[in-house]
């Protein structure tokens, strides 16, 4: 499964979205993550929609094991066009693309398109592929 992945993450991370497409995307929240304590590949994840919906969590895998700031992942949800947001709809895998959005920004890859973009001055290096699953 891991060479699968790894394959897979190679050949989206291959693929580009013009710089001018990414205008066409809506910020919808913020996404915040911890590292999990004795789980250096699973993340405790909370989304603040911009709209002052009620917090969601979420279980995060990460392909790598995170390196950020103090154990800490923080993306800013973005969405393609007036998509819009329904409860869980963030769940699904992510991958390294070359959006145009900086070092650390992950595509959605079978979930209606959603990105993740690394916040200003954050990196969140060291992932390359994760996989959301909505806590319930």
């Amino acid at each position: 499964m891991r060479q699968i992945a790894l394959a897979l993450a190679a050949l989206v991370g291959s693929l580009s979205i013009p710089a001018n497409a990414t205008e066409k995307f809506q910020p919808l929240g913020d996404l915040n993550c911890a590292v999990a304590k004795g789980a250096e590949n699973a993340l405790l994840c909370e989304f603040r929609a911009f709209t002052g919906a009620p917090a969601e969590l979420y279980f995060a895998l990460a392909e790598q094991p995170a390196m950020s700031d103090a154990g800490k992942v923080e993306w800013i949800v973005l969405a393609p066009g007036s998509a819009g947001y329904r409860k869980g709809s963030l769940a699904g895998e992510y991958v390294t693309g070359t959006a145009g959005l900086g070092d650390g920004s992950l595509l959605g890859k079978d979930n209606g398109g959603y990105i993740l973009q690394a916040r200003q001055g954050k990196k969140n290096s060291g992932i390359a592929v994760v996989e959301l699953r909505a806590v319930k």
